[in-house]
């Protein structure tokens, strides 16, 4: 299941990307940063071209109908974002063009990371455990809780109380 849900993500974010990269190949600053943003966008488009065209009936088993076929243009558009990056001209970085960063502020960053992330599991954690509505909570508790049966004493005592002409 969780090999799945990678592959969904995954498979529209490589496809979109692809074809980002094959309407713009020119790499200039932030290249990387644009092509996953806009990979993310146009992919999860393609994905849902795809669930249209080949899934419409049969949802639950798109990444079996669609997938294949956006595989196939993940891999088309990587071959020519590929052959159209070969055409460009490489430039040459000279060595104090890299940026410098302070190391103090690598702190600041990391702790803000680990805090998202942390933040991000905890909600992960609460999202899979406890219901999300209402009435999934009480579907949740009816289901787990014992059903009332009746003890053997009372059962015993309405018995007896047959027996004795209905008092107890």
């Amino acid at each position: 299941m969780m090999l799945v849900l990678l592959l969904a993500w995954i498979l529209p974010l490589t496809a979109g990307s692809a074809a980002w990269l094959a309407l713009n190949p020119a790499r200039g600053p932030g290249w990387i940063a644009t092509t996953l943003g806009y990979g993310i966008v146009f992919g999860l488009l393609l994905a849902a071209g795809a669930t249209a065209l080949f899934a419409r009936a049969d949802t639950a088993h798109v990444l079996l109908y669609a997938g294949p076929w956006l595989t196939v243009f993940a891999v088309a558009m990587g071959i020519v974002a590929w052959r159209r990056g070969r055409k460009l001209p490489r430039r040459s970085r000279p060595e104090h063009s890299q940026v410098q960063v302070e190391k103090w502020k690598l702190v600041p960053l990391a702790a803000a990371i680990m805090s998202l992330a942390w933040r991000g599991w905890i909600a992960l954690r609460e999202i899979l455990l406890r219901p999300t509505f209402p009435w999934d909570a009480w579907d949740a508790w009816d289901a787990a809780r014992p059903a009332a049966k009746p003890s053997v004493n009372t059962a015993r005592e309405t018995a007896t109380a047959h027996d004795r002409g209905g008092r107890s």
